[in-house]
């Protein structure tokens, strides 16, 4: 299986940021040690807490590929080219809305 994102990644305070592009959307990680400086980052980064997702791309890849009936089994940017996708239609909920 070929899995394309690019990924710029920051490191502040131990903690590693990333903003992920995927073929399907855009994302953020933030690890480190303990959920509450991890809470906080999110809250500057103007991010919803609650809006976070728990899964990895590849399960978020495979829900895609049900929800949309798609073919291809490559998470490639050339196979999500002229490919409609909410995020909605995945069951995620932008982070970066309004909330």
């Amino acid at each position: 299986m070929i899995y394309e994102k690019y990924r710029t990644t920051y490191e502040r305070d131990n903690l590693h940021i990333t903003f992920d592009e995927m073929p399907y959307g855009q994302f953020v990680e933030i690890e480190g040690l303990g959920v509450e400086v991890i809470k906080v980052v999110a809250s500057k980064l103007g991010l919803n807490w609650k809006a976070r997702i728990n899964e990895n791309y590849l399960t978020v890849f495979k829900r895609a590929q049900k929800v949309l009936n798609l073919d291809f089994q490559d998470l490639t940017f050339e196979n999500f080219k002229g490919v409609e996708i909410g995020l909605d239609a995945l069951g995620i909920t932008a982070a970066d809305a309004e909330y």
